[in-house]
């Protein structure tokens, strides 16, 4: 109860950082964007390291990205100002920064008062996918062939009908994940401190496993075969307490580039990955680490998390 009741003070803590979102009174924000060589590889880079928002990514049949922004809560101290006549905006808060360079397409936002609100995402199906958040909201990515990585500090990650490799994390999160299709030689990671993980295979998928749950259960419809763990934990002995999670970040510094704000960022979520890992260790007895292949095995997957379980399905 004590562990459950922390967790329930800090979800309530880092959801005051941004209001409920009001889709009556948002702006609407809409880009089409090309990508500089429509036959080359493409990518979207989605970073959202000061606002709230519900980011969804969709891959579908066409050679452009298209971006919307919808649904933003505007009952900060100021509202998104019309531009004078002849100009148009290229930044300040409550506004996406959309461009494109070298056939990479980026995104980003910044709202310290309220949230961004819901951010739709249309781009070619073949199209590898990062996106990186700090602040609350859902992220959503669909039917997409590229390669998709997420790092939420505070929110749900879903991955659907996903056809290439996979890395996600969530520092205070569910981490769901549905393959159509596993690529041989790319590994793949889902990751999350508080929460489960869901993941879904192919059910001839060819794996290699490797999973941990320090304070809950794992369990798979596959027919896995497991090699000898190297400790377990005593069976009177209590699951240990979660070491404190990590703190929001701070807002971006007077003169911070928006490249700078965005590796301060990843360098923040990756300590606090290190954190939970360290964390892991210092409290496992042995290693605990459930090790096992499916189909005879073959692309490495690792799946951890410290409070929560794991969820290993076969398609059917």
């Amino acid at each position: 109860m004590k562990q459950s009741r922390r967790w329930m003070i800090l979800g309530a803590a880092l959801a005051a950082l941004a209001p409920a979102q009001d889709t009556s009174t948002g702006a609407q924000q809409h880009y089409t964007v090309k990508f500089s060589d429509p036959a080359a590889p493409k990518k979207l880079e989605v970073t959202l390291m000061t606002a709230a928002a519900n980011v969804t990514v969709r891959g579908v049949q066409r050679n452009d990205a298209e971006i919307d922004l919808s649904g933003g809560n505007f009952h900060g101290p100021r509202r998104p100002s019309e531009p004078p006549p002849g100009m148009h905006r290229i930044g300040g808060s409550g506004t996406l920064d959309v461009s494109q360079d070298n056939n990479t397409v980026r995104v980003s936002g910044s709202r310290l008062f309220g949230g961004l609100g819901d951010i739709n995402i249309q781009v070619p199906v073949q199209t590898s996918v990062t996106i990186s958040m700090t602040l609350n909201g859902k992220v959503t990515v669909d039917n997409i062939g590229g390669e998709i990585e997420v790092n939420h500090l505070n929110g749900d990650v879903t991955i659907t009908n996903a056809s290439g490799p996979v890395v996600a994390h969530s520092t205070n999160g569910k981490i769901v994940a549905s393959l159509s299709k596993v690529t041989p030689g790319k590994a793949m990671s889902f990751s999350t401190f508080n929460g489960e993980i869901d993941v879904t295979l192919p059910a001839d998928a060819k794996a290699s496993l490797k999973a941990r749950a320090d304070n809950g259960d794992i369990f798979t419809d596959f027919d896995v075969k497991l090699q000898p763990q190297s400790g377990t934990r005593p069976a009177n002995v209590e699951p240990p307490e979660p070491p404190e999670p990590p703190e929001p970040p701070a807002p971006p510094a007077a003169g911070e580039t928006r490249d700078q704000l965005r590796e301060r960022m990843r360098a923040a979520a990756e300590s606090a990955r290190q954190a939970a890992r360290q964390a892991s260790r210092r409290f496992g007895f042995g290693d605990g680490v459930v090790e096992g292949t499916i189909n005879g095995g073959g692309t490495e997957m690792q799946f951890t998390t410290f409070n929560g379980r794991i969820l290993i399905h076969k398609k059917q």
